[in-house]
């Protein structure tokens, strides 16, 4: 199933710069407490200002893999909002959106919930709506290929 790994893809994404932003904050709290401490130190010492360096050397090479990987994750996210869209159903939309789109990352016992279904109901829903997008994305992409003959 196609749709389910470029879905499964986006999840994918969302989690990783999830992982990044909370290492990235960590990076933040080692500086917090060093950039406010005022000592007065010896201008000759190199020592904490080498490693408050490499910290933020650190942090500046984590915006950068965020920032690339940001880009990458609106593009696929305008991608698959659009493929959803196609979707006649709506609980197949809602399904898939609040699954794979959505801002915080649910389970779909969650998604049930949310929208008043049986969790069996769901896992039906769920892949019914896969099976749509699946034909979707195959028309998208005959079409597209069509269009370059």
């Amino acid at each position: 199933m196609q749709s389910k790994a470029f879905l499964k893809s986006i999840r994918h994404e969302q989690f990783e710069i999830a992982e990044l932003k909370e290492k990235r904050e960590e990076l933040y709290s080692i500086l917090l407490p060093k950039a406010i401490a005022y000592k007065f130190v010896d201008v000759q010492e190199s020592g904490p200002s080498d490693k408050m360096s490499k910290i933020f050397a650190n942090i500046y090479a984590i915006d950068k893999i965020i920032e690339k990987r940001m880009e990458r994750l609106i593009k696929k996210l305008a991608k698959a909002e659009f493929l959803i869209d196609q979707l006649e159903e709506s609980r197949y939309r809602t399904v898939l959106e609040l699954y794979y789109l959505g801002s915080k990352r649910i389970s779909l016992q969650e998604v049930a919930e949310k929208m008043n279904y049986s969790p069996r109901e769901i896992d039906y829903l769920h892949g019914d709506a896969l099976k749509a997008l699946d034909k979707i994305m195959k028309t998208v992409r005959e079409r597209s290929l069509a269009g370059s003959k």
